[in-house]
C-alpha cells in the first residue's frame, strides 16, 4: 500500500465546513491545586469520524469504519460514527462500502500539552471521503519503429490513484494490454485522478521505453475516459533492458527472477557480476546464492542457498558487467529498488496455543509473578505478530507492541494480586492483511500456581496432652511454642484445615486413656495472617489425651485466587504425648 499526500487545502476547508468538526478541540483541565496523578494508559478520548461522498460531499451511512486492532462500526444516517475510550496512540483506519474505493488513512491520539496538572486527552474528529466506483480509462499503446507504429501486444501497464486528499489507496493497479494494443482499467474509483505508466516492452527483437507517464482526471462513475494514446520508443542505440522484475512482490519461498529484453552473453558474468546483500548502513553482509538462466538466458532466477528469503531482514541486488550477445550494456538497471524484502501476504488464521508462564521460573502464573513470558504457533505466511493486553481497568484492547519471533517477555509486576487477571490476544500480520480480530481467542492470564506450606515443620509428636491432673482444659497449639504453619502466598481465610483424631498411635502401645481422644468439636484453626495459620486444640480436664493421632488435612483450602493447596503435602501428622 502507497500513501499519496496531495494535499488540496479548499478541499479540505470544504470537508471542515460540512462536518462541523472542530479539529483543535480540548478539554478543559479541573481546576485544582491538588497534585493528582493519573496513569497516562488509562487517558481515554472520544473520536467521532464522518464519511462523505466524495463528489456530491452527502454523507454515506452504513459505511464500515475500522480502528484496527480496536472496534469498527457502522455509519449512521448522518455519516457518523462515534468510538469512546480510545486510548492515546497511533491508529490505522480503514473505510469501505460496497460500490465504493476503499480508503486508508492514519489517527493519532495524544495528550494535551498544555494539561500540566491533569492529563487531558484531545478529541478526535476527522472526515473521510469515499470515491464512488465505476469509472474507466481506455487507452491504446504503440510502440515506434522507424516511421512506423504497431501495437504493443502484452505490455505490462499500472494505474495508480492519487487522492486529492491525504488520505491512501492500494496501489496500483495492474492490466495487460491486448492484441491490438488495447487497455481498459475498470471500476476506478470517480473524480480521483491516475497515472498510467508503461512498463519497459520488447517485441522480441528491441526494446521500447515510456518516456514520461500519461496523467489524467477522473470523471464520475459510468463515465469513460478516453485518454491519449502512448507511444513507446526504442531505447538508445548501445543498450538493453531490464524488462521485468519481482522484487516488489516475491515471496520468502520465491525466486529472485529479472527478465532481459536480450539475450546476456553468459561468458562474460564473473564470480563477482551477480551478488545479493542483506542488511543496510554498515551492516551488509553478502549472502551465498544459486543463480540459473532461462528462457534462451534472457532470464535470470536467483535463490537464496539456503532455499528461503528472511522477510524480516532488507536485501540489495547488484549486478555488474552485464553485457547482451549483441555486445550492448544494460541500460535501466536504475529500475531496481535499492533495498527489497520478501512480501508475506494472504488471508491470515487465528494464532493458536498460545500460553503464559512465569519468565523466571518457567512455571505456572503465581500470586508474585513480577513477568511473564507469552508463546504461541507460527502462521505459516505471518511476518509479524501485534500482542494487544486488556486490564481489568480497561473498557477496550490495547496495542503492547510488535514482535517478529513467537514469543515475547511481558512485565506484570503486582497484576495477580487480589484475584486480578490479564488478557492477551495475539494476531499475526503480513504485507496484506492481520489476523480476524473478531475470532481470535483470549488467553486469561492469573495465578494457577496451588499454593504450598512454606516453611518445615518437623514435629513428629507433641507432649502436654495428659491433662489427668488438670482442673481446666489444656490448651495445645500445633505446630507448638508459638509456631505457626507458613503458606506460600494469601490464602482464603473464609476455609479452614480439617481436624481428624484416631485414638491410639501404636497399637500395641497401652499408655494414654483408650477411652479418650481429643474432640474435634473443641478444635479451632486460628489464621493468624493471610499467609499463616495454626490449630487449636483442647484436652478436658482430668482427661489423658496421649497416644492419640492428630491429623490436619489441607485439602479444602485455596489461595485468594481459588487455587487449590498442593495435593503432595495435603496433611499434616503429629503423635500426642
Amino acid at each position: 500500500m502507497r500513501k499519496v499526500r496531495v494535499c488540496t487545502y479548499a478541499l479540505l476547508a470544504c470537508v471542515c465546513f460540512f462536518l462541523n468538526l472542530d479539529c483543535e478541540r480540548t478539554l478543559l483541565p479541573v481546576d485544582s491545586n491538588k497534585k493528582i496523578d493519573y496513569e497516562q494508559a488509562d487517558t481515554k478520548a472520544r473520536v467521532t469520524l464522518k464519511v462523505l461522498d466524495m463528489h456530491s460531499m452527502a454523507p454515506i451511512s452504513g459505511a464500515k469504519i475500522s480502528i484496527i486492532g480496536v472496534d469498527s462500526s457502522l455509519t449512521d444516517s448522518k455519516g457518523t460514527v462515534i468510538f469512546d475510550s480510545i486510548k492515546p496512540g497511533e491508529y490505522i483506519i480503514t473505510c469501505s462500502k460496497a460500490g465504493f474505493e476503499e480508503i486508508y488513512d492514519q489517527l493519532s491520539i495524544t495528550l494535551d500539552s498544555n494539561s500540566n496538572t491533569v492529563p487531558i486527552v484531545n478529541q478526535s474528529s476527522n472526515g473521510y471521503l469515499l470515491a464512488k466506483k465505476g469509472a474507466a480509462v481506455r487507452g491504446n499503446i504503440y510502440y515506434k519503429k522507424g516511421d512506423k507504429y504497431f501495437p504493443a501486444n502484452g505490455a505490462s501497464i499500472e494505474c495508480e490513484l492519487i487522492s486529492p486528499t491525504n488520505q491512501m489507496f492500494q496501489n496500483p493497479l495492474r492490466t495487460t494490454s491486448s492484441a491490438n494494443g488495447t487497455y481498459i482499467f475498470a471500476s476506478l474509483p470517480e473524480y480521483t485522478n491516475y497515472n498510467i505508466t508503461v512498463r519497459p516492452y520488447s517485441n522480441g527483437t528491441l526494446s521500447y521505453t515510456q518516456k514520461v507517464s500519461l496523467p489524467c482526471n477522473g470523471k464520475s462513475a459510468g463515465d469513460t475516459i478516453r485518454v491519449n494514446d502512448i507511444v513507446l520508443e526504442e531505447s538508445p542505440d548501445g543498450v538493453f533492458l531490464i524488462m521485468s522484475h519481482n522484487l516488489k512482490t516475491y515471496t520468502k519461498s520465491e525466486p529472485i527472477v529479472l527478465e532481459f529484453s536480450e539475450a546476456i552473453d553468459t561468458s562474460k558474468i564473473g564470480k563477482d557480476s551477480i551478488s545479493v546483500f542483506k542488511g543496510t548502513g554498515i551492516s551488509v553482509e553478502q549472502i551465498l546464492i544459486q543463480k540459473q538462466w532461462q528462457n534462451n538466458n534472457k532470464k535470470l532466477v536467483i535463490t537464496p542457498f539456503d532455499g528461503t528469503w528472511d522477510p524480516r531482514e532488507s536485501y540489495s541486488l547488484n549486478l555488474d558487467g552485464f553485457v547482451s550477445i549483441a555486445g550492448k550494456q544494460l541500460g535501466n538497471s536504475n529500475i531496481l529498488p535499492s533495498y527489497f524484502s520478501p512480501i508475506t501476504s494472504g488471508a491470515l488464521g487465528n494464532v493458536m496455543n498460545l500460553t503464559a508462564l512465569d519468565y523466571l521460573t518457567d512455571t505456572l502464573v503465581n500470586y508474585g509473578t513480577n513477568s511473564i513470558i507469552l508463546n504461541w504457533s507460527p502462521l505459516a505466511n505471518a511476518l509479524n505478530y501485534q500482542i494487544y493486553q486488556k486490564r481489568p481497568i480497561d473498557s477496550s484492547w490495547i496495542f503492547l507492541k510488535s514482535v517478529s519471533d513467537t514469543f515475547t517477555v511481558i512485565t506484570t509486576s503486582g497484576s495477580f494480586q487480589a484475584r486480578k487477571q490479564l488478557k492477551y490476544i495475539v494476531l499475526g500480520e503480513n504485507s496484506t492483511t492481520t489476523s480476524p480480530l473478531n475470532t481470535a481467542t483470549a488467553l486469561t492470564v492469573k495465578d494457577q500456581m496451588p499454593p504450598t506450606i512454606t516453611n518445615a515443620i518437623t514435629e513428629v509428636s507433641i507432649s502436654g496432652f495428659d491433662n489427668t491432673f488438670g482442673t481446666v482444659p489444656q490448651a495445645i497449639y500445633i505446630p507448638s511454642v508459638g509456631g505457626t504453619f507458613n503458606f506460600s502466598e494469601p490464602m482464603d481465610t473464609t476455609i479452614k484445615p480439617v481436624l481428624d483424631v484416631i485414638e491410639g498411635s501404636d497399637p500395641l502401645s497401652a499408655s494414654g486413656d483408650p477411652a479418650y481422644k481429643v474432640s474435634k468439636a473443641s478444635s479451632l484453626w486460628i489464621w493468624t495472617g493471610l499467609n499463616s495459620g495454626r490449630m487449636l486444640v483442647l484436652v478436658d480436664e482430668g482427661k489423658d489425651g496421649s497416644n492419640d493421632t492428630l491429623k490436619i488435612d489441607f485439602t479444602g483450602l485455596t489461595d485468594i485466587a481459588g487455587n487449590k493447596f498442593d495435593t503432595t503435602k495435603k496433611v499434616f501428622t503429629v503423635y500426642t504425648n
